[in-house]
C-alpha cells in the first residue's frame, strides 16, 4: 500500500516541533534543576554560616547565567529565529511505501527529491495532528497527518512501527 500525505511547514509547526522536543527531554531538565538546587543549596547553607566566599558567589551566578541561557535558547530563541527559516512555506510531499519513503521538497528557491530506507528513521514521536520522523537526535521530518482516516493513520502507523523497535516509537 502507498500512502502519499503533503505537508507545508509554516510557523507553527515549527514551533510546535521545538515544543515536542523540549518536552521530551524531561530528564534532562529535572537534573539541570537539581544541580541548580544544589549550588544554591549549598550556597544557602554557607551564608548561614557566614563562610560565604567570592568564588561559591562567582559559582552560583555563573550557575544562574547557565540556567537563563539554556532557557532562553530551549524555548525564546526560536520564536526569534524562525521566522527568518527557509523552509518556512515548504511543501513536503511524503510518499511511504512498503520498503522505503520518498520525500519531494519545494521551497521558494529549490526542489529537492529523496528516497530514504526506514533503518535511516532513529525515533518516531506523534503529537495532536503532527507526526515526527526523526533522522537524528535533533532533526525530523513533520508529516501532517490530520487528513488522513482513521483507516489511513492506522496503516502508517503499522507501517512505521514494524521497520522500528516498539521504544523508538511514541505515537499518541
Amino acid at each position: 500500500m502507498e500512502l502519499k500525505i503533503s505537508t507545508v511547514y509554516t510557523k507553527q509547526r515549527f514551533l510546535r516541533f521545538n515544543d515536542y522536543f523540549w518536552t521530551q527531554r524531561k530528564g534532562f531538565f529535572a537534573l539541570f534543576a537539581v544541580c541548580t538546587l544544589i549550588v544554591w543549596g549549598c550556597a544557602l547553607l554557607l551564608s548561614i554560616f557566614d563562610t560565604l566566599s567570592d568564588t561559591i558567589r562567582l559559582c552560583c551566578g555563573l550557575v544562574t547565567v547557565l540556567d537563563i541561557t539554556l532557557l532562553f535558547s530551549a524555548f525564546v530563541l526560536p520564536r526569534l529565529t524562525v521566522k527568518k527559516s527557509p523552509a518556512i512555506d515548504a511543501v513536503m510531499e511524503y510518499c511511504f511505501n512498503e520498503e522505503d519513503m520518498n520525500i519531494s521538497s519545494e521551497t521558494k528557491t529549490e526542489k529537492a527529491n529523496a528516497t530514504f530506507k526506514y533503518a535511516a528513521i532513529v525515533k518516531v514521536g506523534k503529537k495532536n495532528d503532527d507526526l515526527y520522523l526523526f533522522i537524528s537526535a535533533r532533526q525530523a521530518y513533520i508529516v501532517d497527518v490530520s487528513a488522513l482516516s482513521e483507516i489511513e493513520l492506522l496503516a502508517l502507523k503499522a507501517l512505521v512501527t514494524s521497520h522500528l523497535p516498539a521504544r523508538k516509537v511514541k505515537w499518541k
